[in-house]
């Protein structure tokens, strides 16, 4: 899937590897009455190093070696309410995040809508490598590009 998002009146690519179900999505968006709706994922990250933890006095406390941590994490797949509009500024910069918080400040609902299938965001040079990888060798026949 590659995506694409309107941005201060020019287009800016978001490039992404998926089989989430828009139409689900979009309709469990109206359903919620939000606002917006940020579909969201649960990202392993490993960290390849050992973790120190001092207390104030500079002793070691704690060690884990290479712990890994569980992220929920936005997919940059997003839905949000036509109306949303007038909460940007024409002409102002205005990202994903600081929109979300923006709404949020204001009394807006904004929901996550959990997604658990795949996702892969192909932006990053390794994360493309993996998944050309994974469109060549596939073998999950419930992935679109493989129908």
């Amino acid at each position: 899937m590659i995506a694409s998002s309107e941005r201060c009146g020019a287009w800016r690519a978001i490039f992404i590897l998926t089989d989430l179900d828009f139409a689900a999505l979009l309709n469990w968006h109206r359903a919620s009455g939000a606002t917006g709706t940020v579909a969201v994922y649960n990202k392993r990250v490993d960290l390849t190093l050992g973790v120190v933890e001092l207390d104030a006095h500079g002793n070691v406390a704690g060690y884990v070696e290479k712990p890994a941590f569980n992220y929920l994490v936005s997919t940059g797949i997003c839905c949000f309410r036509p109306d949303v509009v007038r909460h940007l500024e024409r002409g102002a910069h205005c990202d994903l995040p600081e929109l979300v918080l923006r709404l949020i400040r204001k009394g807006e609902r904004v929901r996550g809508y959990r997604f658990e299938g795949y996702w892969l965001d192909i932006g990053r040079p390794e994360h493309y490598e993996v998944a050309l990888e994974e469109f060549v060798t596939c073998a999950d026949r419930r992935r679109p590009w493989r129908s």
